[in-house]
């Protein structure tokens, strides 16, 4: 098919840039110290097939619309999104779509314009370091009410976006990633060794939460901000980085607490049943898949729960603690991963609800609890959602 040639083509692409399509580093598994090698992936390959020929030209034009569209959203910086303390995350989430689609970094001379807005959306990232080694940092986002909370976001977001275009890059810009991430993963491993109160430390330690901010809830943990955190080593580790296997058994032990036998899916934190959403039941699974753990009641009754919320309302809310696209992303990935039945059913009905409330303009609506976000990060989403079939980024691939 035309589709899967073009498919084949952007794979092509990446290998003739020297970057690695099979998601891990080129070791065996069993070697010491590294904690996040995933073991054989489920059987249950994606049936491509079940989409017919004309639903994937559908799918493509409407990746490729919304990618005009997120290139007319650079600001003059190279950033994207609308408010300061959150253009680092949004500008590497949009950075991450443009490369999933197969538009790579490129310095040459004769790069696309797709490619010089990946460049510039790097640059961007790596200036916004603080000295501690905290991604997303900006003084003026620190007059933000919500700074702390948001900056644990960017942190993650950004380390997994420099890891994953690590070697796409020039040497002088490896150069500068390599050196920003080796900061960034020290921070990473500060924050998850944070002060947490006795009566807490079963319950919430090998995860992440907001900065200086623990207290929330009486949560000092949780699956929303510690799933990004696991991608980030993950990623970190297929480029090369030391991702000492502590550092991933511990952030696997506190995602598998959050996760309910009773309802068969991931909550926000451990016992935290009343913030079940399509999106953490998304990041619980991935997590798995990432840190190889195989649990194959867990993973049924998670795709079960899965084909169980689909979604066929757009920007609707099964619950007030939903994030519409940010499910969507999750949820997309997750099934990917699994496969089988729980993608073959799951892609193309959500791919045929996002299409249909796309945008003329290319993008879709802001997310209904954070409309302050703007379009481009919701859009972002759901191009990584809707090319999880290319598996071009690493960090996405079975």
């Amino acid at each position: 098919m035309k589709s899967e040639w073009k498919r084949f083509e952007f794979v092509l692409v990446l290998l003739a840039c020297g970057v690695s399509i099979l998601g891990t580093r080129l070791c065996d598994a069993e070697e010491p110290g590294l904690g996040l090698h995933a073991t054989e992936g489920m059987q249950d390959v994606p049936d491509f097939s079940v989409i017919p020929e004309t639903q994937w030209q559908t799918i493509e034009r409407s990746v490729d619309r919304s990618i005009d569209y997120l290139i007319s959203q650079q600001n003059y910086d190279g950033s994207f999104g609308l408010l300061e303390v959150q253009r680092p995350a949004v500008t590497a989430l949009t950075c991450m779509a443009l490369i999933s689609r197969g538009h790579i970094a490129d310095a040459s001379p004769s790069a696309t314009k797709e490619s010089r807005v990946v460049l510039r959306g790097i640059d961007y990232v790596l200036s916004r370091q603080r000295s501690d080694g905290l991604l997303g940092h900006s003084v003026a986002a620190t007059n933000h009410g919500q700074y702390l909370k948001y900056m644990i976001y960017n942190h993650a977001i950004c380390g997994m976006f420099l890891t994953e275009v690590y070697g796409m890059t020039d040497p002088k810009r490896a150069a500068r990633i390599e050196k920003a991430v080796n900061a960034a993963l020290k921070l990473t491993r500060k924050t998850q060794l944070r002060p947490i109160p006795m009566e807490f430390e079963i319950r919430d330690r090998g995860g992440w939460r907001y900065l200086d901010d623990f207290h929330h809830m009486e949560l000092y943990s949780d699956l929303s901000v510690s799933s990004w955190f696991v991608m980030f080593l993950r990623s970190a580790e297929n480029a090369g980085f030391d991702v000492p296997v502590e550092w991933a058994k511990e952030s696997l032990d506190y995602v598998l607490r959050c996760y309910d036998k009773k309802l068969g899916v991931f909550c926000y934190g451990p016992g935290r049943t009343g913030h079940t959403t399509r999106g953490l039941c998304g990041a619980g699974v991935v997590c798995l898949f990432l840190t190889g753990h195989k649990e194959p009641e867990m993973e049924k009754r998670c795709g079960k729960w899965i084909l169980d919320h689909p979604y066929d309302r757009y920007n609707h809310m099964i619950n007030p603690n939903e994030h519409f696209h940010y499910g969507v992303y999750y949820q997309s990935q997750a099934a990917m991963q699994m496969g089988g039945r729980v993608w073959e059913q799951f892609y193309p009905r959500m791919a045929k609800t996002m299409i249909a409330n796309q945008a003329a303009d290319g993008g879709w609506q802001p997310e209904g609890k954070r409309p302050e976000i703007g379009r481009v990060y919701p859009t972002a989403l759901t191009v990584l959602a809707l090319t999880t079939p290319y598996q071009l980024l690493p960090i996405y691939q079975r």
